[in-house]
């Protein structure tokens, strides 16, 4: 994935070496984000196990926290450089939706960073004074819990919040989850497929999809386990369609297909689960385009058999 990602910004016009590096970089951030995670949970974990095995267990939670600290840095300057790829900006502003969710696991990461950073050196002052470690043993609870909530945070964006489905499914009873798995149905934004025209899917839909979705939901990357290039798999949908009884694409209801409604969505649709897509705002599709793709589903989705889509 990252080979693929580095390829796609090396073959941008204008870019200097530099920022094709800067964005290689950021690319790194889901694959070290996680270790600073599990490291700082892991110093939790030895301390709790210190109360009985104290020193050994005190050592291997300074270590832990050394390495969380290391690689919450490298993750946080990594992630800093993979938001503008993803099309997100605006760093001070807390905004609304999906806005919100990046504001919070953005400076939540950032202020974790340097919650771990603080207490690595006054746990190696600590150490080297002999002096008391409760202060910064508690501190590192608090790291980890502020970590679980950071991870949900990047999670929601780039899985949804599955979480809070899953809670619901199991709180709230068979009446809540039929409610969960049901269609928004957005009265302002119904559409209407009386009346629609066949759209030729190899000239029109084809490219569409290739230009606008394939990067993130083709055979090397799967967001949200969403994968498009064959048809079976762009009709079924992800891990969020998966988990509301939903589908991408109902040939003949455009309505009732998930697509429409995350491609067409606005930044603010984020709190009622329905992701804008794709996320950089001067990426998403044109009028033009969302009527072609609305028109497409309306006449039944024609998708010729055995075709692939594949990248440009």
């Amino acid at each position: 994935m990252i080979i693929v990602h580095f390829a796609q910004i090396a073959a941008q016009d204008g870019a200097t070496f530099l920022e094709r590096l800067g964005n290689l970089v950021g690319a790194l951030h889901p694959a070290i984000v996680h270790f600073p995670v599990a490291a700082i949970t892991m110093a939790a974990l030895a301390l709790t196990l210190g109360w009985k095995f104290k020193r050994a267990f005190d050592d291997i939670a300074f270590f832990c926290l050394v390495v969380a600290a290391l690689g919450a840095a490298a993750a946080v300057v990594m992630g800093w450089l993979l938001a503008p790829q993803l099309g997100y900006a605006g760093a001070f502003s807390l905004g609304t939706g999906s806005r919100s969710v990046l504001f919070l696991h953005r400076w939540g990461g950032t202020s974790l960073c340097l919650l771990i950073g603080a207490l690595a050196a006054w746990a190696w002052v600590s150490r080297r004074r002999g002096t008391s470690s409760r202060g910064w043993k508690a501190g590192v609870f608090a790291a980890a819990l502020l970590a679980g909530a950071v991870g949900h945070w990047g999670g929601t964006l780039t899985h949804g919040d599955l979480l809070t489905d899953a809670l619901g499914n199991v709180f709230a009873g068979n009446e809540a989850a039929q409610d969960v798995g049901a269609n928004p149905k957005d009265p302002d934004r119904a559409d209407d497929d009386s009346g629609a025209v066949a759209v030729d899917f190899e000239q029109t839909i084809q490219p569409l999809l290739v230009g606008a979705c394939l990067s993130c939901h083709g055979p090397t990357r799967q967001k949200s386990g969403y994968r498009l290039d064959g048809r079976q798999q762009a009709f079924a949908g992800g891990e969020i369609s998966s988990s509301r009884g939903e589908r991408a694409i109902v040939p003949g209801d455009s309505d009732a297909s998930r697509l429409m409604w995350m491609v067409r969505a606005q930044d603010d649709d984020f709190d009622r689960d329905i992701y804008p897509m794709p996320p950089a705002a001067d990426q998403r599709l044109t009028t033009e385009q969302l009527q072609a793709l609305r028109a497409w589903i309306a006449a039944g989705a024609p998708w010729p058999d055995g075709l692939i889509l594949e990248s440009e």
